[in-house]
C-alpha cells in the first residue's frame, strides 16, 4: 500500500464461533483504539455467535512499522485470542 494518508485500509476480525460471544478490541502499537464500524454478530456453531469488527486506517509514511492487533475474548478465563499485523508501507 502507498501511504499517502488517502488510501484507505481496511482490517477485519472475524472470530469463530463462541459462546458467550467475543468481544473484539483493537491496539496500534499497544494503545487501544475504536473500531470504524459496529461490531456485526452471526450464528456459529453449537448455538455460539461469530463476531466480527472493522478498522478502517488511513496510513501515513509515519505509521510504517505500526504494529495492528486485533484481540478477541470472552468471560471463558483463558479463552483470548489475537491476530497481529505490522505495516509495511510504501511512501511517495
Amino acid at each position: 500500500m502507498i501511504a499517502t494518508g488517502a488510501n484507505k485500509l481496511t482490517l477485519t476480525c472475524t472470530t469463530d464461533s463462541s459462546n458467550p460471544a467475543s468481544t473484539i478490541a483493537w491496539y496500534i502499537n499497544g494503545n487501544i483504539t475504536s473500531s470504524t464500524e459496529g461490531v456485526s454478530q452471526s450464528a456459529g456453531n453449537n448455538g455460539g455467535q461469530i463476531t466480527t469488527n472493522v478498522l478502517e486506517l488511513f496510513p501515513t509514511r509515519e505509521m510504517d512499522g505500526y504494529i495492528v492487533e486485533c484481540k478477541a475474548h470472552n468471560s471463558i478465563p483463558m479463552n483470548n485470542v489475537s491476530s497481529v499485523v505490522t505495516l509495511d508501507l510504501k511512501c511517495k
